[in-house]
């Protein structure tokens, strides 16, 4: 029958995401652990989402999740969160042509969104090498899907300095959108991305932009 078709293209409006007619979406969804990690330990990243699409599934309070988006976490190599053989080596496309583009092709054809979540926790200005060439890498491979996000870094710290996490920021926006010129960007904020309302008085530069807030509860 082909391939389902693509999801429309999202845009950022003011304090609103869209839809190309000018709809208001609302992506309401699950942020998956890593990748490699799933794949090993829960019965694979596939089957995770086919479970959180099927709409008959009984494990929460009401049946079926209602997913509209996946956030599929992406480690680095050197974080200490996950020790998985499926990790995300710089220049080595096995984790690319193995786990990464069949998850996000398997997410459309599923008929959600799917966020790339670079899944670092800490100081930004620890990590610009890494990050740069990830989404040097990941970018151009991904700018065709109108499905995909790019969330930069995911929880940036910086002692809770906007202007510290904002700089950096700044440069893995522009390598993104230099090779992806449509997709949404996610920005991640200081302090575990709880202090978000300083990026009102000085936000990125740019356009389809989002900033990302974390509540955790006390």
């Amino acid at each position: 029958a082909g391939s389902p078709a693509a999801l429309p293209w999202l845009r950022v409006t003011g304090n609103r995401i869209e839809d190309p007619a000018g709809n208001q979406v609302v992506l309401r969804g699950v942020s998956f652990i890593d990748l490699g990690a799933t794949e090993e330990w829960e019965g694979g990243a596939r089957e995770m989402i086919d479970r959180l699409t099927d709409t008959t599934d009984t494990a929460s309070s009401s049946p079926g999740w209602y997913t509209r988006v996946v956030r599929l976490a992406v480690y680095p190599a050197d974080s200490d969160d996950f020790d998985s053989p499926n990790t995300y080596q710089a220049g080595n496309t096995a984790y690319y042509d193995t786990l990464l583009r069949p998850l996000v092709d398997y997410a459309r054809q599923k008929g959600v969104y799917a966020i790339i979540d670079w899944h670092y926790i800490g100081d930004t200005n620890d990590h610009v090498p890494t990050t740069s060439a990830f989404w040097t890498d990941m970018a151009p491979r991904f700018a065709n899907d109108s499905h995909v996000l790019f969330e930069l870094f995911n929880e940036p710290v910086n002692d809770g300095n906007w202007t510290s996490v904002r700089a950096n920021m700044q440069t893995w926006y522009d390598i993104v959108r230099d090779a992806a010129p449509q997709n949404l960007v996610l920005v991640g904020t200081p302090n575990w991305c709880q202090l978000v309302g300083a990026t009102a008085q000085n936000p990125v530069n740019g356009t389809n932009i989002a900033y990302v807030a974390h509540m955790y509860p006390l």
